[in-house]
This record gives structure tokens, C-alpha cells and sequence, in this order.
């Protein structure tokens, strides 16, 4: 496991999603895959589905004026040679600096060709959030849109 090499990744993935990147974000997931939420569970198969999801949580985002992004906290485990296991706990801030949603969120992810791929992802309530066997340098970093 290159711990570097998922800095790197998360760090695209919330790049993408704090600049409502389309592209940058579909980049970070394989198709088809698993997207889970206390209120629904998806497998999305096709980039139309992905595209159609994804432009719909870039709009809840835009409409709370999404600001910054803080990794509370994040971990990792192999599940074995080519799949990772990865923890996150999520805020998510708009412009007057209060969080307006906060989570936990597992990811399962594939690495193809050299580049990891998230094939699920499920998002928690916070108490529900687990210390994987690595933590990753991002602990309580914050991401501002610029």
C-alpha cells in the first residue's frame, strides 16, 4: 500500500468535489460502483447514472455554499494486494464557516493500471466511524475553495 500515492488520490477526489469537477471525481471511481447512504443505495453502471448522480450532490453542495472540507480523520487496510479499505470522516463547511454535514465514510478501493479506483463507497453517522490499521497524513486537514 502506497500511503502517498492515497494522499494524493483523496486529495483530487476533494478537489473535485469542493470545484464541482465532474470529470475530476469520475476519475477517482470504476464503473460500475456501489454508492451507499443511510437513505439509498445505488450501483451505478454507466457514466450517464454517474453523471446524472454525481451533477446532484455537486447541487446540494452549491446550494449549502460549500466552503471548505475537513478530513476529521483517515485511515487504511489492505484487504489484500489490489483492494484497500479506507476510513473518512468527513465536514463539510459553507461560507460562514458552519458545518452543515458531517460523516463517516468507507470506501472500498480497486487499484487498476497503477491508479486506485473507489468500486464502494458508504457513508455513516460519525459514531459509527472506525481506526483502520494505517492512519494517513490528512488527519484534520482543511480544504478551502479558492
Amino acid at each position: 500500500m502506497n500511503t502517498e500515492q492515497l494522499t494524493h488520490f483523496i486529495q483530487d477526489y476533494i478537489a473535485g468535489f469542493l470545484h464541482y469537477n465532474l470529470e475530476q471525481v469520475a476519475a477517482c471511481y470504476a464503473l460500475p460502483c456501489c454508492l451507499s447512504t443511510p437513505d439509498k443505495m445505488l450501483v451505478v453502471q454507466t457514466n450517464a447514472e454517474f453523471t446524472d448522480e454525481f451533477n446532484a450532490i455537486f447541487n446540494q453542495l452549491a446550494e449549502a455554499r460549500t466552503q471548505k472540507i475537513t478530513v476529521l480523520k483517515a485511515s487504511v487496510d489492505n484487504i489484500d494486494d489490489h483492494t484497500i479499505l479506507m476510513c473518512i470522516d468527513w465536514a463539510f463547511s459553507d461560507d460562514n464557516d458552519q458545518v452543515f454535514a458531517d460523516f463517516s465514510a468507507f470506501y472500498h478501493l480497486n487499484k487498476q493500471l497503477n491508479a486506485y479506483k473507489i468500486i464502494s463507497v458508504s457513508s455513516h453517522d460519525l459514531s459509527q466511524s472506525k481506526l483502520l490499521a494505517q492512519p494517513l497524513s490528512l488527519n484534520n486537514t482543511v480544504f478551502i475553495k479558492n
